[in-house]
């Protein structure tokens, strides 16, 4: 089980990749010792719109957070070969305060969907 939570892992530490300060100042935590109990599940988050889902999440304290996909949505994803508006979308979710706070207090694992990478 440790090494699957690990390697999963490894995809939520692209969500706390970007070349922001903000971003670098997230510390992933490591797998849970206990069994897991509480397991939150989320996806489709739009960094436009409110992220207090987030709070709610982190307020629930959960064992760990699965994040399936579309964990953000870039303008231009379909327009923009260099990605530039894909990394400025992890960077939007990287400085918000409810993401800093989640991933302070949550393990969390991520996964990618089409939004995530660009189509």
């Amino acid at each position: 089980m440790l090494k699957h939570f690990t390697t999963a892992l490894i995809g939520a530490a692209i969500l706390s990749y970007s070349g922001s300060n903000a971003a670098q100042n997230i510390q992933l935590l490591s797998a849970p010792t206990n069994p897991l109990q509480t397991i939150a599940i989320g996806s489709c988050l739009d960094t436009a719109k409110s992220l207090a889902i987030l709070d709610v999440i982190t307020e629930a304290k959960p064992d760990v957070f699965i994040f399936g996909g579309d964990n953000i949505y870039a303008a231009d994803e379909s327009d923009d070969p260099a990605l530039a508006s894909l990394e400025a979308a992890y960077e939007d979710l990287a400085r918000a305060p409810e993401f800093q706070n989640l991933a302070r207090n949550i393990p969390i694992l991520a996964t990618w969907d089409d939004h995530d990478y660009g189509l």
